[in-house]
């Protein structure tokens, strides 16, 4: 008569119990992120890393133990597992670690074209890159210090406005890039409430530098817009502290390109106690736990799972049955989590777990003893008593709903009824008192009939509760 499926879900106990460490487990797959290269125009770039998925469900990151051959060097160039445009072509990547190899095919380009310095591609970055656009600096709606950003980069065409034409000469000077206020606060050379947001050798501060020599230019047309972002890995089981995983994120755009924007994504973790990550985005192991690693680029937000597990940690998989397809579930995820379900409990104590998470009270004596009695029709009571209840609190909210929806259908009619007693009163000449009269008739038949069908509605949702 005990529900094993809700049991699951019900008592969870940490265990440990005796298998092969991490060091020892054999490797079981191995995965490049990203799986396929495509580099456009002469600054693109693309990093590659490596995610090693052993036996007992552990990863690492790979990627500086790995070996990276290019088959022919003629469309692009390794520099570690960095790749950047040589000319156009096609070519291919072989990653090998453990015995395995994964090839990753590369196609180049427009290799020889430098694209022009772009607002949108690639200063509106930079604001989302050092946090400045967020909402507890200057994209707060009154923006921070007289000086206001969109948030996260919804407006480039404001922006735009507000950093070159709003106060002339005052956030940038075009004579010396350097000198603009913009540069200096950002460097921490005046004084800036944010403080410093990134150092003068930053690729950040190459960035709005070559802008500024350029012009500050806008973009003199349509820019593709980001359709995706992705964060590689999707997932990852780091094995003790200290233990570090590097993320790579790839933006999508409309013309069909793709773009490495690890180093202007703004990285989060939601349990920064088990899964710390910087700015570079590397993820770096604490106390056992799990987390949900994030990260940003223009108005996209993506992120992957990080479960932190003790260092060696000993774990055997006690194979618990498996009612339905909830439990496999379940049981995957205590397997990443190296978590053993409790034993069955008994059921005293199922009834009660059943009717305070159901049901949010305790069971009475005589449901008790009904339940306990082990016959044929207890195993379906106590899921009959269950629904009957939720069912109950569903039609008591139909109610209230019906009763509301009843009173309000009789306010225009109200509404009415009032104008035409007043229309009336204000009548003159006899023919206007006779119409006056008569719409006030017909208003007060039909604010009578409104009244009427919300009785009528509000004791049919209370038949509705009672046969319930």
């Amino acid at each position: 008569m005990r529900f094993p499926h809700l049991l699951t879900t019900c008592a969870l106990l940490l265990g440990m119990a005796t298998t092969a460490t991490a060091a020892d487990s054999p490797l079981s797959s191995l995965v490049v992120y990203p799986g396929s290269v495509k580099l456009t125009t002469k600054r693109d770039r693309q990093s590659l890393i490596v995610q090693a998925t052993f036996a007992n469900g552990l990863t690492r990151d790979v990627t500086g133990e790995a070996k990276f051959v290019l088959a022919d060097d003629k469309a692009a160039t390794l520099s570690g597992h960095l790749l950047t445009p040589k000319a156009d072509g096609k070519g291919e990547l072989s990653v090998s670690y453990g015995g395995r190899t994964i090839k990753v095919p590369i196609e180049v380009e427009k290799a020889a074209v430098d694209r022009p310095i772009s607002f949108r591609l690639d200063v509106m970055p930079v604001f989302m890159k050092a946090n400045c656009n967020t909402g507890s600096c200057h994209g707060s709606a009154r923006g921070k210090d007289g000086f206001r950003l969109s948030l996260f980069g919804f407006d480039p065409a404001g922006d735009h406005y507000r950093l070159t034409r709003e106060l002339p000469g005052r956030r940038i000077n075009l004579a010396v890039p350097s000198s603009s206020l913009l540069m200096e606060k950002s460097v921490g050379d005046v004084p800036h409430t944010g403080g410093k947001r990134f150092g003068k050798d930053s690729e950040l501060y190459g960035t709005l530098d070559r802008w500024l020599v350029a012009g500050a230019p806008n973009d003199p047309g349509a820019v593709p817009a980001v359709t995706k972002v992705e964060l590689f890995p999707k997932e990852a089981v780091l094995d003790g502290e200290g233990v570090t995983q590097q993320l790579n994120v790839l933006a999508h755009y409309a013309d069909g390109t793709t773009r490495d924007v690890t180093s202007l994504a703004f990285f989060m973790t939601s349990n920064a106690t088990s899964a710390e990550i910087d700015q570079t985005g590397e993820v770096t192991a604490h106390a056992r736990g799990e987390a949900f690693v994030m990260a940003r680029f223009e108005t996209h937000t993506t992120g992957s799972r990080f479960i932190v597990l003790p260092k060696g940690l000993k774990y055997d998989d006690p194979k618990t049955p498996e009612v339905n397809y909830v439990d496999s579930f379940i049981h995957q995820k205590l397997r990443k989590l190296r978590i053993i379900p409790s034993e069955v409990c008994t059921d005293e104590i199922f009834l009660r777990r059943a009717y305070l998470d159901v049901i949010g009270v305790l069971p009475t004596s005589d449901e008790y003893w009904r339940f306990m009695r082990k016959t044929p029709a207890a195993e379906t009571f106590l899921a009959e008593k269950t629904k009957l209840q939720v069912e109950a609190t569903k039609a008591e909210a139909a109610k209230k709903t019906a009763a509301d929806a009843a009173a309000k259908a009789v306010e225009p009619a109200k509404a009415a009824l009032e104008a035409a007693q007043k229309v009336a009163s204000a009548a003159k000449d006899e023919a206007a008192k006779k119409a006056g009269a008569a719409a006030v008739k017909k208003a007060t038949d039909a604010h009578a009939a409104a009244e009427k069908a919300a009785t009528d509605a509000s004791k049919a949702a209370e038949d509705a509760l009672s046969a319930r």
